[in-house]
């Protein structure tokens, strides 16, 4: 309006500001600048830095609604990053820590990260001497909301990289005391070095292999039983034998315990690729399919050959009924594991397993044919799997038994469902092909849709060219 020439422009702006009970139009535009440099000071594609400081240290002099604490502490820690680049020597524990300041992702997925964390009690002495360190990174956690509770949006300082690592070095039980406020640094600052004195004369050997399994980890509580996944990745890197050595353990003494962290640690671990696959192996023979699980995942992408044998064995040893309520139940995940591999052997084994199942665990297994993202030849080996059970009239009632019905089960909305009513509808997934049933369809409506898939499936390409 005002480009125009239009003499009420002015007054038109400023009004509808007033009317709505907003800021001044400058003091508008000022916040919504700071706003502005704000994400700039994690963007990934260049470095804003200096000119958001130079930019938000402007509007924080002229703009009144901006001089607050918190706004005033964060231009300062942009201007020490800025100004205080660290002289360490290349290479060295305390470069590396340095170094936090540019992590942009997650911490625990960051490279700058996870190599200070690979370090173990090597880099202590260094983290320590960084816990006052208000130098801004270039990483902010984003906001949460958690029922009442509202956790705003929080530039991380090269003290909270510092912090969140020594609390990984200490583990669950030796750092559940220590104050989560960042306002209460001195406090946690004396319990973080009380743990150091004591651990440092344990050793980090002793420490990781006595702290592992946190004591909340039991078989009488199945339910935390996760050993700690950093001290394993930490034995793995650093001391594999022991690593190897409690892996067997657990596999040997604690069924119910979880393994995956364990698991994850040995794949990832510095020990030799034929060691490795001969844990897992190990593992996949487990008499806890809990166990098992985790093993397979890994092992695939160690020994595909291997994977594909012993997944097949177990898929026939599969028992009919399973133990916990079918929405949760272990042994329908292995058909999420067959769909990582093509192979006609695995294929052949989930079906066999699926036809001898229990309606409930067999409409499972048919929901979980749902990831990864299949290539053509798997997308085939679904479809031809889901296709193997239109004729399947076995009915699925969860009104029979609630205790096994009690979550978020295959075909929830329906309490009465036949198996071949829901493999129609995961073709129909797959295929993309819209199909919106209700509970209160008809025998005729569901067998039209059955039919609707068998042409579409008709009309499917019997081989990927590109392939």
């Amino acid at each position: 309006m005002h480009a125009r020439g239009w003499p009420a422009a002015k007054t038109f702006f400023e009004k509808g500001f007033r009317e709505k009970g907003e800021h001044s139009p400058r003091t508008a535009l000022r916040l919504l600048a700071w706003d502005y440099w704000d994400e700039r000071l994690t963007d990934a594609t260049a470095d804003y830095w200096p000119a958001a400081c130079r930019q938000m240290k402007t509007l924080l002099a002229d703009e009144r609604e901006l001089d607050t604490p918190e706004n005033r502490r964060l231009l300062k820690s942009l201007e020490a990053a800025l100004l205080l680049h660290g002289n360490a020597k290349p290479g060295s524990v305390e470069a590396l820590v340095d170094d936090l300041i540019n992590v942009r992702d997650t911490p625990y997925s960051d490279e700058r990260f996870v190599r200070v964390l690979d370090l173990g009690f090597e880099a202590v002495p260094a983290l320590l001497e960084r816990l006052d360190d208000d130098r801004l990174t270039r990483y902010r956690k984003p906001a949460w909301n958690v029922n009442i509770s509202f956790m705003p949006a929080y530039h991380y300082r090269l003290c909270d990289m510092a912090s969140d690592l020594l609390r990984l070095f200490a583990g669950e039980d030796a750092a559940r005391h220590w104050p989560i406020d960042r306002n209460d640094r001195a406090a946690q600052k004396l319990l973080i070095k009380d743990w150091w004195d004591e651990a440092r004369r344990q050793g980090e050997e002793a420490y990781l292999l006595a702290h592992v399994i946190p004591s909340t980890c039991t078989d009488e509580s199945p339910e935390e039983g996760w050993p700690d996944q950093f001290h394993a990745r930490l034995l793995g890197k650093k001391y594999p034998r022991r690593l190897a050595s409690l892996y067997r353990g657990v596999l040997e003494n604690h069924p119910r315990m979880q393994s995956w962290p364990l698991a994850d640690a040995v794949a990832d671990s510095s020990l030799s690729r034929k060691e490795k696959v001969e844990l897992l192996v190990l593992a996949t023979g487990n008499k806890s399919l809990e166990h098992r699980r985790p093993a397979f995942w890994l092992l695939k992408d160690l020994d595909a050959e291997r994977f594909v044998s012993l997944l097949a064995a177990t898929l026939d040893d599969l028992p009919r009924t399973p133990t916990a309520p079918y929405d949760n139940c272990c042994e329908s995940n292995f058909a999420t594991l067959a769909c990582n591999t093509d192979d006609p052997r695995v294929w052949r084994a989930l079906g066999r397993a699926a036809r001898r199942a229990d309606p409930g665990l067999r409409m499972e297994m048919l929901r979980n044919t749902n990831y990864p993202t299949p290539t053509a030849t798997q997308r085939r080996r679904r479809l031809a799997f889901l296709a193997s059970f239109l004729e399947d009239d076995a009915v699925r009632d969860a009104t029979a038994n609630q205790k096994m019905f009690n979550g978020i089960y295959a075909g929830f909305r329906f309490p009465r469902l036949e198996i071949r009513n829901f493999a129609a509808l995961r073709i129909s997934e797959i295929l993309e092909t819209p199909a919106d049933p209700t509970p209160e369809w008809k025998a005729e409506q569901w067998a039209k849709l059955r039919d609707q898939m068998r042409a579409a499936l008709k009309r499917e390409p019997a081989e990927d060219a590109k392939e």
